[in-house]
Protein backbone atom coordinates (compact mmCIF):
# COMPACT_ATOMS: atom_id res chain seq x y z
CA UNK A 1 0.00 0.00 0.00
CA UNK A 2 1.72 3.29 -1.05
CA UNK A 3 1.68 6.29 1.33
CA UNK A 4 -0.74 9.30 1.13
CA UNK A 5 0.30 12.10 -1.21
CA UNK A 6 -0.59 15.44 -0.37
CA UNK A 7 -4.42 15.33 0.48
CA UNK A 8 -4.95 12.24 -1.38
CA UNK A 9 -4.76 8.27 -0.24
CA UNK A 10 -4.79 5.37 -1.65
CA UNK A 11 -8.22 4.95 -2.24
CA UNK A 12 -8.70 8.43 -3.93
CA UNK A 13 -8.75 7.46 -7.28
CA UNK A 14 -10.25 4.06 -6.70
CA UNK A 15 -13.34 4.51 -8.37
CA UNK A 16 -15.49 7.55 -9.70
CA UNK A 17 -17.17 8.66 -6.81
CA UNK A 18 -14.08 8.42 -4.76
CA UNK A 19 -12.29 11.18 -7.22
CA UNK A 20 -15.30 13.29 -7.19
CA UNK A 21 -15.39 12.87 -3.18
CA UNK A 22 -12.40 13.66 -2.99
CA UNK A 23 -12.42 16.61 -5.73
CA UNK A 24 -15.43 18.16 -3.66
CA UNK A 25 -13.60 17.77 -0.48
CA UNK A 26 -10.73 20.25 -1.57
CA UNK A 27 -12.95 22.88 -2.94
CA UNK A 28 -15.23 22.55 0.23
CA UNK A 29 -11.52 23.25 1.99
CA UNK A 30 -12.38 26.80 0.87
CA UNK A 31 -15.24 27.56 2.02
CA UNK A 32 -14.44 29.89 5.23
CA UNK A 33 -17.57 30.05 7.95
CA UNK A 34 -16.41 30.53 11.49
CA UNK A 35 -12.51 30.62 13.48
CA UNK A 36 -10.87 31.90 16.18
CA UNK A 37 -8.91 34.53 16.24
CA UNK A 38 -6.32 36.58 18.16
CA UNK A 39 -6.57 40.37 18.17
CA UNK A 40 -3.10 41.98 16.63
CA UNK A 41 -4.10 45.49 15.67
CA UNK A 42 -6.84 47.80 16.53
CA UNK A 43 -8.16 51.16 14.78
CA UNK A 44 -11.18 52.37 17.23
CA UNK A 45 -11.98 55.21 14.83
CA UNK A 46 -12.62 52.94 11.95
CA UNK A 47 -14.08 50.00 14.20
CA UNK A 48 -11.73 47.65 12.71
CA UNK A 49 -8.96 44.74 13.63
CA UNK A 50 -6.19 43.32 12.11
CA UNK A 51 -6.27 39.55 13.24
CA UNK A 52 -4.11 36.47 13.14
CA UNK A 53 -6.52 32.75 12.85
CA UNK A 54 -5.59 30.40 15.60
CA UNK A 55 -6.34 27.13 13.90
CA UNK A 56 -3.38 26.61 11.60
CA UNK A 57 -3.27 25.23 8.31
CA UNK A 58 -1.95 21.69 7.87
CA UNK A 59 -0.32 20.64 4.52
CA UNK A 60 -0.82 17.35 2.58
CA UNK A 61 2.27 15.82 4.48
CA UNK A 62 1.26 17.06 8.31
CA UNK A 63 3.65 20.36 8.56
CA UNK A 64 1.77 23.60 9.93
CA UNK A 65 1.19 26.58 8.19
CA UNK A 66 0.59 29.34 10.02
CA UNK A 67 -2.23 31.70 8.76
CA UNK A 68 -1.00 35.50 7.89
CA UNK A 69 -2.73 38.55 8.95
CA UNK A 70 -6.23 39.41 7.71
CA UNK A 71 -6.75 43.05 7.94
CA UNK A 72 -8.89 46.15 8.75
CA UNK A 73 -11.94 43.59 9.76
CA UNK A 74 -14.96 45.28 11.51
CA UNK A 75 -15.57 44.62 14.97
CA UNK A 76 -19.12 44.26 16.62
CA UNK A 77 -20.30 46.51 19.34
CA UNK A 78 -23.67 46.04 20.93
CA UNK A 79 -25.41 48.81 19.27
CA UNK A 80 -28.99 50.05 19.21
CA UNK A 81 -29.71 53.58 17.46
CA UNK A 82 -27.65 56.34 18.98
CA UNK A 83 -27.44 53.70 22.43
CA UNK A 84 -24.44 51.32 22.41
CA UNK A 85 -21.89 49.35 25.43
CA UNK A 86 -18.59 50.50 24.13
CA UNK A 87 -15.84 48.08 24.99
CA UNK A 88 -13.41 48.11 21.96
CA UNK A 89 -11.61 44.79 21.67
CA UNK A 90 -7.57 45.37 23.03
CA UNK A 91 -4.57 43.68 21.49
CA UNK A 92 -4.50 39.93 22.30
CA UNK A 93 -7.64 39.55 22.83
CA UNK A 94 -9.27 36.40 21.45
CA UNK A 95 -12.61 35.87 19.93
CA UNK A 96 -14.91 34.24 16.88
CA UNK A 97 -14.57 35.72 13.48
CA UNK A 98 -17.43 34.38 11.20
CA UNK A 99 -16.95 35.07 7.60
CA UNK A 100 -19.54 36.29 4.90
CA UNK A 101 -21.19 34.56 2.00
CA UNK A 102 -20.87 37.15 0.32
CA UNK A 103 -18.45 40.34 -0.62
CA UNK A 104 -18.98 42.68 1.71
CA UNK A 105 -16.41 45.64 1.00
CA UNK A 106 -19.66 47.53 -0.96
CA UNK A 107 -21.55 47.26 1.81
CA UNK A 108 -18.70 48.13 4.52
CA UNK A 109 -18.29 51.15 2.17
CA UNK A 110 -21.75 52.28 1.96
CA UNK A 111 -22.69 51.40 5.07
CA UNK A 112 -25.82 50.11 3.52
CA UNK A 113 -27.26 47.67 0.54
CA UNK A 114 -24.62 47.29 -1.90
CA UNK A 115 -23.90 44.76 -4.42
CA UNK A 116 -21.15 42.23 -3.86
CA UNK A 117 -17.76 43.85 -5.46
CA UNK A 118 -16.52 40.35 -6.89
CA UNK A 119 -17.48 36.76 -6.93
CA UNK A 120 -15.53 36.33 -3.57
CA UNK A 121 -17.69 33.74 -1.76
CA UNK A 122 -17.07 32.58 1.82
CA UNK A 123 -13.23 33.96 2.10
CA UNK A 124 -10.75 35.14 4.51
CA UNK A 125 -11.36 38.50 3.60
CA UNK A 126 -14.96 38.79 4.35
CA UNK A 127 -14.60 38.02 8.26
CA UNK A 128 -16.42 40.14 11.08
CA UNK A 129 -14.82 39.85 14.36
CA UNK A 130 -16.98 39.30 17.80
CA UNK A 131 -15.17 39.17 20.67
CA UNK A 132 -14.55 37.74 24.37
CA UNK A 133 -13.90 34.29 24.13
CA UNK A 134 -11.40 32.31 25.92
CA UNK A 135 -9.47 35.72 27.42
CA UNK A 136 -8.26 35.88 31.07
CA UNK A 137 -10.65 36.79 33.87
CA UNK A 138 -11.70 40.85 33.37
CA UNK A 139 -10.89 43.48 35.98
CA UNK A 140 -13.06 46.03 35.37
CA UNK A 141 -16.65 44.85 34.18
CA UNK A 142 -20.78 45.22 34.49
CA UNK A 143 -22.19 42.00 35.72
CA UNK A 144 -25.87 41.37 35.93
CA UNK A 145 -27.35 39.15 38.35
CA UNK A 146 -30.55 38.12 39.15
CA UNK A 147 -29.99 40.39 42.73
CA UNK A 148 -28.58 43.40 41.07
CA UNK A 149 -25.91 44.84 39.01
CA UNK A 150 -22.14 44.65 39.92
CA UNK A 151 -20.12 47.30 38.96
CA UNK A 152 -16.21 46.54 39.27
CA UNK A 153 -14.17 49.94 38.59
CA UNK A 154 -11.62 52.05 39.83
CA UNK A 155 -13.80 55.02 38.41
CA UNK A 156 -17.81 55.53 37.54
CA UNK A 157 -19.02 58.21 35.36
CA UNK A 158 -22.93 58.63 35.42
CA UNK A 159 -23.48 61.97 33.04
CA UNK A 160 -27.42 63.22 31.71
CA UNK A 161 -28.20 65.81 29.58
CA UNK A 162 -28.36 67.88 32.90
CA UNK A 163 -26.03 67.31 35.47
CA UNK A 164 -23.27 64.92 35.84
CA UNK A 165 -22.34 62.93 38.90
CA UNK A 166 -18.75 61.34 39.06
CA UNK A 167 -18.40 58.27 41.21
CA UNK A 168 -15.28 57.01 42.47
CA UNK A 169 -15.92 53.81 43.40
CA UNK A 170 -13.54 50.47 45.30
CA UNK A 171 -14.92 47.04 45.85
CA UNK A 172 -17.67 47.49 48.46
CA UNK A 173 -18.56 50.65 48.04
CA UNK A 174 -21.79 51.57 49.43
CA UNK A 175 -23.78 55.07 49.06
CA UNK A 176 -26.50 56.96 47.05
CA UNK A 177 -26.32 59.49 43.82
CA UNK A 178 -27.95 61.44 41.34
CA UNK A 179 -27.96 60.79 37.66
CA UNK A 180 -28.57 63.71 35.15
CA UNK A 181 -31.87 62.55 34.74
CA UNK A 182 -32.72 63.60 38.25
CA UNK A 183 -32.70 59.82 39.67
CA UNK A 184 -31.16 58.36 42.47
CA UNK A 185 -28.85 55.48 42.41
CA UNK A 186 -28.32 53.47 45.84
CA UNK A 187 -25.68 51.08 45.65
CA UNK A 188 -24.74 48.51 48.53
CA UNK A 189 -21.30 46.36 49.17
CA UNK A 190 -20.69 47.83 44.89
CA UNK A 191 -24.07 46.32 43.67
CA UNK A 192 -26.56 48.80 42.67
CA UNK A 193 -29.42 47.91 44.38
CA UNK A 194 -32.52 50.57 43.55
CA UNK A 195 -32.96 53.49 40.89
CA UNK A 196 -35.55 55.82 41.66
Amino acid sequence: MTAAVGQANPFSNASEYNAWQFVIARALDKVQTVSVVQVKAVNTGAQTVDVNVLVNLVSGDGLAIPHGVISARPYYRLQGGTNAIICDPAVGDIGIMVFSSRDLSGVIAAKGAANPSSARRFSWADGMYFGGILNATPMQYIQFMTGGVTIETPALTISGSATAASLHANNGWSGTFATGDSRTVTVVNGIITNVA
